[in-house]
């Protein structure tokens, strides 16, 4: 119950006020100091109950409804009877309320009946009538239960009759105390919705089916709220958390302890952070995207609303655990149409979702960091998968990297460092840098591109022609090769065999000592075309598509 931790420190505060009131009204007394004592005592634990609530388990305000015991039967017994004694025996009027709060009528019924033994025993000791004991005693266990079945009623308006937790209604309150809290504090607050994947076709199972499912869910959930924190059945097969104090990344952590939790019940979980001026609809909301995200990557999952560092831990699990996998795209020298080498492109092999393209997980390991580790595992395999192949095959091979990977201290002497351990040729690797992202002012890049040319590291500038600034870059970038954008193709057909743009290209790139390739090749007008203007290399579909070597072997032998 909400109200237990703030009812059980108030009247703690009320209690060492009255119990302080009364020792100032002495004037002298063999137990003076030590009553005034207990009422600092009571005054401190009440600041301690009511400024922790939010951090304390269950079990604490147990041990605060003893320690009242026990506080208020040293006071009747240091009274030593008579007015003092009496007037401090009202105070188990406190402990039987308080104890009215407790979550379950047996606890409730377990600290009414120990308070009225020890009140009895101490005020027998100093020599109470008993007229006076039996009357405290059942007017406090009277109020007791009074003040406990109003707290109850009032309860069960927003509580849960499946599930025993809070419903719609009462999750709507906490939420919005919540959104206030944090917006006054600023602090942070996480809100996770839990859905069961495939609910309904349970409940078409049976009716039964789907409720155990319910509670079996509630009750492996209910101890994982920490402190602070709340769960609720929000609809028929949702359940949300709050968690006050929570960033997204801790919260998605519990998400995924939460379903793991019950087994055989499949769950995907969305998760959302308040942001300065939400309302919390809207931060409800946001959790219900992240939620139609983690249904749309396959179910069983949990997402993140506006974390990307949640999905770059993702991508990183993702390479520890031997997910990621190279394709080789075969590259051409338009020439003669003899393969001269590949370029590596990554796919990730995703349990659920099957195959996936770059595309669909490159851009987030940029945003998220996890771009680094992405790298650090393609050019290793790379590296791995040069040295071993088989010396009839041309060994050259390009590796994308990404402009944060090149501007990352210490690249180049980490690409070294691998060149050496598996005895690669430094020229049989080349590092493709996409020109769209590249600043030409960028020293730390340029840097980073000179060295490993000094390595013996070939340099291509790939999608050249997607930018706004690429000619004057061709002077400026320490490379060795130009990949054209595929989108200068679209103009070269069989009625049209000519590109200007393209002929400028190949002109200035000669005049440079710069090769050309050509990316995006899907037919045979286009490689003529390509070859009577003067382009050196080739790939594209037409030559192959990135498949594992040995499928990219096959697919490009043309010679």
């Amino acid at each position: 119950m909400r109200l237990l931790p703030i009812a059980t420190g108030i009247l703690y505060l009320a209690g060492g006020a009255l119990i302080l009131e009364v020792t100032l009204s002495l004037a002298s007394g063999g137990h003076l100091a030590a009553q005034r004592a207990l009422g600092g005592v009571a005054l401190a634990a009440g600041i301690v109950l009511v400024a922790g609530r939010r951090h304390m388990p269950k079990w604490a305000f147990h041990v605060a409804g003893l320690g009242g015991t026990a506080l208020v039967a040293a006071l009747v017994l240091l009274g030593g009877g008579g007015p003092d004694s009496e007037a401090y025996a009202l105070l188990f009027l406190f402990v039987l309320v308080d104890a009215s709060f407790f979550y379950t009528w047996q606890w409730m019924a377990t600290h009414l009946l120990l308070v009225c033994v020890v009140a009895s025993l101490a005020m027998r000791h100093v020599g109470t009538p008993v007229a006076m004991i039996v009357a405290l005693l059942v007017c406090g266990t009277v109020m007791g239960l009074v003040v406990s079945w109003l707290a109850r009623a009032g309860e069960t308006v927003e509580e849960d009759p499946l599930t025993g937790l809070y419903n719609r209604f009462g999750l709507e309150r906490l939420l919005l105390g919540e959104v206030r809290r944090a917006r006054r504090d600023e602090s942070r607050l996480s809100v996770v919705i839990l859905d069961l994947d495939r609910f309904q076709e349970a409940g078409e199972a049976g009716q039964q089916s789907g409720a155990e499912h319910l509670i079996r869910c509630a009750e492996a959930w209910r101890p994982m709220v920490p402190p602070g924190g709340s769960l609720a059945r929000y609809s028929g097969d949702e359940f949300v958390l709050l968690l006050p104090e929570y960033a997204e990344g801790a919260a998605a952590d519990l998400a995924d302890r939460m379903r793991d939790a019950v087994p055989g019940v499949r769950v995907s979980a969305g998760v959302a952070a308040y942001e300065p001026e939400d309302s919390p609809s809207m931060v409800l909301s946001r959790a219900d995207v992240a939620l139609y995200d983690a249904k749309s990557w396959g179910r069983g999952v949990t997402a993140v609303y506006g974390d990307p560092d949640r999905a770059g831990r993702e991508l990183v699990a993702a390479i520890e655990r031997g997910e990621m996998v190279l394709h080789y795209q075969p590259v051409v020298r338009l020439e003669d149409e003899v393969l001269i080498g590949f370029e590596a492109l990554v796919r990730w092999n995703h349990p659920e979702r099957g195959l996936l393209g770059p595309l669909e997980f490159v851009p987030v390991a940029e945003r998220t960091g996890a771009i680094h580790a992405l790298g650090a595992w393609v050019m290793e395999e790379t590296c791995r998968m040069i040295a071993s192949r088989s010396p009839d095959l041309p060994r050259s091979v390009a590796v994308n990297a990404s402009p944060a990977e090149l501007r990352e201290p210490g690249y180049a002497a980490r690409v070294a460092e691998l060149i050496a351990r598996h005895g690669v040729p430094a020229g049989e690797l080349m590092i493709e840098v996409t020109e769209s992202f590249y600043d030409g002012d960028d020293d730390r890049l340029t840097e980073t591109l000179a060295a490993l040319r000094a390595l013996g590291v070939r340099v291509a500038i790939d999608d050249f022609g997607s930018g706004y600034s690429s000619l004057r870059w061709l002077e400026r970038l320490p490379v060795d090769m130009v990949k054209l954008d595929g989108v200068f193709l679209g103009v070269v057909t069989p009625d049209a065999p000519r590109s200007p743009v393209i002929e400028a290209i190949v002109a200035i790139c000669t005049a440079l000592g710069l090769e050309v390739i050509a990316e995006c090749v899907e037919d045979a007008h286009q490689a003529d075309a390509l070859r009577s203007m003067g382009v050196d290399l080739a790939q594209g579909y037409f030559y192959g598509r990135p498949a594992p070597l040995t499928r990219a072997q096959l697919s490009a032998s043309r010679d």
